[in-house]
């Protein structure tokens, strides 16, 4: 609250937050934002943004909906949009939205991040916010061109503290995976992607004889 405050979004008739903006209206409802000048009339805009979700998850929607609830304390209107499969990721990837709930499933190789939080995978890949950082482009640059694995590691290392401290993502959760498993299954393996996504995964799985295993 207090940082909100502090940007000049105080709360206003109704409990939310209200700020003066400045901006120059063009033909077709476009708005431009215009620095404030003598004789401009300000408009008194609310704290408001859309949320997409997709649509069919009762947990999502549930976690959405305690957020939303959690922001209104604050005085802050999120208006909740649930979009069927195609519809949302159509939104997502023409970046025609201003916050929403989805998830990302690591690759079996970090390099696979680079997409999605590297200047490469914008406007065309992943990277579906336009989060730009020049040192976590030389970072993912040098992991790429080194074959050591150990010194591959830390680089990797160096890059995911760098996500975490600028927060291209309001990073929320983790859902673990919750596998219950017949004692006789042998040769269970599980990769950065749970039992899934990599080979031999469950493909690699089997029983083993009647009375073994207990």
């Amino acid at each position: 609250a207090e940082l909100l405050d502090r940007a000049g979004w105080r709360k206003g008739p109704g409990g939310w937050r209200r700020r003066k903006c400045f901006y120059l209206r063009e033909k077709g409802g476009k708005r431009w934002r215009l620095d404030p000048v003598k004789g401009s009339v300000p408009e008194i805009r609310p704290f408001t943004f859309q949320l997409l979700l997709p649509a069919g998850s009762s947990a999502t929607t549930n976690l959405a909906l305690r957020w939303r609830d959690a922001l209104a304390r604050l005085g802050v209107k999120a208006e909740i949009l649930a979009l069927e499969k195609s519809a949302f990721q159509a939104r997502l990837f023409s970046h025609a939205f201003d916050a929403a709930f989805m998830a990302w499933s690591p690759g079996v190789d970090p390099y696979t991040s680079e997409d999605i939080f590297g200047s490469k995978g914008w406007p065309n890949g992943k990277n579906l916010g336009g989060f730009r950082d020049s040192l976590l482009d030389t970072f993912y640059a040098q992991a790429a061109a080194e074959s050591d694995p150990a010194r591959r590691m830390a680089l990797y290392k160096k890059i995911f503290r760098r996500i975490h401290r600028e927060q291209p993502y309001l990073f929320l959760w983790f859902f673990p995976d919750l596998w219950i498993l017949k004692p006789d299954l042998r040769g269970l393996a599980f990769g950065p992607r749970g039992a899934l996504g990599f080979t031999p995964g469950l493909m690699g799985w089997w029983a083993a004889a009647p009375g073994i295993g207990g």
